[in-house]
């Protein structure tokens, strides 16, 4: 879950990076997905006219490659606008190994009255519009405005479709060089981009012509860098190579640690990368973390101790997107794997026993199941 939960940030923010564009940008554009120089995928972005609407899709395919198994991952997302930039409507399809959210959304009164559907669940709710949020037009539009001078620094708020929430980005302008794309070498402005998702921000460096229509993008994840460079549907679209993700996101032990080690007390040192994002690490019954400078240390132990950690509200009891816990075959699991148990602590003992034993069939195949 905590991979999937990476490449949903990943996802909502290769999709709603301001599309800066000049007044009448590129209507489809076709982009190669690299992972640490290998091809993982391939993304579409497609803007049209209708009227006195802008409707854009855009859409990301990737196969990654995870202790063995191939895990595919699609997210389409389709926004509709106005001529100036304001939001009328969106649509985004996520598929994660065959899982399936659809998340639709249309405002009115500055509300949004969204439909999801998730595992045959379909669920309706309501959410106020988040003041000054844009889609993709509207992002467009003010890349426009700000312009290309050297030192430009300018900030929007992206609504994210597929996750029903927002990041402020912000842009800062630098002077043009020559890079190299699978068309030629073209001389670009580059731009550093700074998402600001909540707990995890996100650096990214776009690049773009004097009409500002991107044609590189890159973005570091799991320790590498992913890449979008600008060619043709051929091009996007060839064969993928692979790259195994899952590996990355492992560290190896200094020694094989004994199973009296693992049932005690666990302490790691932690530092960002140079010129990375600071780190933002949470304090629980079970972790603790101390800061020296830029150095976390964060000790691990299965004795709980009370610490001012928030306990659940009812809200985080009821159902979601992702989780449909009052289906009656989840109560009717719970209830059976519960069985004799009191309270909160020797109930979770229980259902994690019961879930060990209960799934025999183990594998990497589905990213996100609901």
């Amino acid at each position: 879950m905590l991979m999937s939960s990476r490449w949903n940030i990943l996802l909502a923010g290769l999709l709603t990076l301001p599309a800066v564009g000049r007044a009448a940008p590129p209507t489809d554009q076709w982009f190669t997905v690299l992972l640490d120089g290998r091809k993982i995928g391939s993304f579409e972005s497609r803007r049209e006219l209708q009227g006195s609407k802008v409707v854009t899709l855009q859409k990301l395919d990737m196969v990654l490659d995870r202790a063995g198994s191939h895990v595919a991952l699609s997210n389409a997302e389709t926004s509709t606008e106005t001529s100036d930039g304001q939001p009328l409507a969106f649509r985004s399809t996520s598929q994660l190994s065959g899982s399936e959210t659809t998340i639709e959304g249309s405002l009115h009164n500055g509300a949004i009255d969204i439909v999801t559907h998730t595992g045959g669940d379909e669920q309706h709710r309501s959410m106020p519009w988040p003041t000054g949020a844009l889609l993709p037009e509207g992002l467009r539009l003010a890349g426009l405005r700000a312009g290309l001078a050297s030192g430009t620094r300018y900030s929007a708020l992206s609504f994210q479709p597929s996750s029903l929430d927002t990041a402020e980005v912000t842009s800062v302008v630098h002077a043009k060089q020559l890079v190299d794309l699978p068309g030629g070498q073209m001389n670009l402005n580059s731009i550093d981009q700074t998402v600001a998702f909540p707990g995890a921000p996100m650096q990214t460096k776009t690049w773009v012509d004097a009409e500002q229509t991107v044609y590189k993008l890159t973005m570091p994840i799991l320790g590498v860098e992913l890449t979008l460079l600008a060619c043709d549907k051929a091009c996007a679209t060839a064969p993928n190579q692979g790259s195994d993700v899952f590996t990355r996101t492992l560290m190896t032990s200094p020694h094989a640690l004994s199973a009296r080690e693992l049932a005690g007390t666990m302490r790691y040192s932690l530092k960002a990368r140079d010129n990375g994002p600071a780190l933002n690490l949470p304090r629980t019954d079970e972790q603790s973390v101390v800061r020296d400078g830029d150095l976390w240390t964060v000790t691990i132990q299965q004795a709980t101790t009370q610490r001012d950690e928030v306990k659940p509200a009812a809200v985080d009891y009821l159902p979601n997107d992702w989780l449909q816990s009052k289906a009656p075959e989840v109560v009717h699991l719970a209830q059976k794997a519960i069985g004799d148990a009191r309270t909160p602590r020797e109930r979770m003992q229980h259902i994690e026993t019961f879930v060990r034993g209960y799934i025999r069939k183990k594998n990497l195949d589905v990213g996100y199941a609901s």
